[in-house]
């Protein structure tokens, strides 16, 4: 009978763990993807946001066109937002209301109700030095399609009240569903109290260290929907980055920093229009005054993520050059970071050796005594040369550098 009781105490001890432990389990996993996927649902509408604001309402024609009611010119630009974008709802000129009184921000987020946002924005001119002072631009943007894309719908509740966990531009989220299931019942009465330890620690470091990627892989998942060579270019920039690291001695979180800043180096051109990315020909000295904002403008998105505060330096300053040549703010040598300099490298060796609008690829062999005669950081460009197998073997890109049969003689 004795025996009979330890067995039955033992049963309901390792239930009431187990059933305690997929508890925290779901709602640690549930609180990693929502946290995860919140810092991307913002960044997402942040980058529709700035590419907006940047593409059409920081722009001399749109702005007189506005100051002489030119409905015409107007529409035509709203219908090509709305075609451009099925997040966005509407677009519509609306005189300054009294939520946007600041004239000098790009734009304002704010949540119009529980699937949808309101941006305002701000209409300037080519070099933001005036700006409509009666009138902006207002677009409903819907918050449920980014909450879809990220496959959130199914398991929060969004809304706008005072109950609730923070989500975005103030809105709020419950859980719809309760973590504990009858699987989940079913399965605690038949583990046993260490396998049920064992387990429940293996989940939660598998489930954190995916979830803490969630919010990257989607960015660069949007970011590859608008130029798939870009998401091509940036992946085989990382992957270089990281084996050139490996050889530099940069090891643990600066070496996934690196790679991080590597994935999202040329974010900022997000708002470049496609002509001038894919011109053929010599870019006008206004043309490559908007390239080079790119850094700049990357370093601003960024900058609104906390998670990301810590990527700003390297994608800063990964085109500043040694010898102070280099933008936006002209540094030399020790003044650039360390990691912005080993991203330099890998940049550079891989758009030598891609086929570019206006030249072919060069051949490794060419591109590395090409970088040898540029102001990058000659350590580093030495070290690459000196491990350039090393380099080509275990970059995650080694099957398509070698299907382009470029080799070191």
């Amino acid at each position: 009978m004795r025996r009979k009781l330890i067995y039955v105490s033992v049963f309901l001890f390792v239930a009431i763990v187990a059933l305690l432990g997929f508890y925290h389990l779901n709602i640690t996993r549930f609180t990693e993807r929502i946290e995860s996927s919140k810092s991307a649902l913002k960044l997402s509408v942040i980058l529709l946001t700035e590419k907006l604001s940047y593409g059409y309402f920081q722009w001399t024609e749109f702005y007189e066109a506005v100051k002489k009611g030119e409905t015409g010119f107007i529409e035509k630009n709203f219908s090509e937002i709305l075609a451009g974008s099925s997040a966005v709802n509407s677009v519509e000129i609306i005189n300054r209301p009294a939520a946007f009184s600041d004239k000098e921000s790009l734009y304002k987020v704010v949540a119009k109700d529980s699937m949808n946002l309101i941006v305002y924005f701000n209409i300037f001119d080519d070099l933001l030095e005036n700006v409509v002072d009666s009138k902006v631009v207002r677009a409903d943007i819907s918050l449920g399609e980014f909450l879809n894309a990220y496959g959130l719908s199914s398991l929060i509740e969004v809304n706008n009240s005072k109950t609730g966990t923070p989500l975005v531009f103030g809105l709020k989220y419950k859980f719809k569903t309760f973590p504990i299931k009858l699987l989940h019942i079913v399965s605690a009465l038949s583990m046993a109290l260490l396998s049920t330890l064992i387990v429940q620690r293996m989940i939660e470091s598998e489930i954190s260290a995916h979830y803490q990627t969630v919010g990257l892989e989607a960015i660069a998942f949007l970011f590859e929907q608008r130029d798939r060579y870009t998401a091509n270019h940036s992946k085989k920039v990382a992957a270089i980055s990281v084996a050139l690291g490996k050889i530099l001695g940069i090891k643990g979180k600066k070496l996934k920093t690196l790679e991080r800043a590597a994935l999202l180096h040329d974010i900022g051109k997000i708002g470049i229009p496609e002509e001038i990315l894919t011109k053929r020909g010599k870019l006008t000295a206004e043309e490559y005054f908007i390239i080079k904002r790119h850094p700049e403008v990357g370093a601003s998105v960024l900058g609104k993520i906390p998670y990301l505060k810590n990527l700003i330096p390297i994608i800063l300053y990964h085109h500043e050059r040694m010898d102070g040549s280099g933008y936006p703010e002209g540094l030399k040598k020790d003044e650039i970071p360390m990691l912005a300099r080993v991203l330099a490298v890998a940049d550079v060796f891989d758009a030598l050796i891609s086929d570019r609008p206006y030249r072919p690829a060069m051949n490794i062999k060419s591109a590395i005594k090409e970088m040898e005669s540029m102001p990058l950081d000659q350590e580093i460009v030495s070290a690459f040369k000196n491990n350039i197998d090393y380099v080509l073997m275990n970059s995650a890109k080694q099957k398509m550098l070698t299907e382009q049969k470029l080799f070191v003689s």
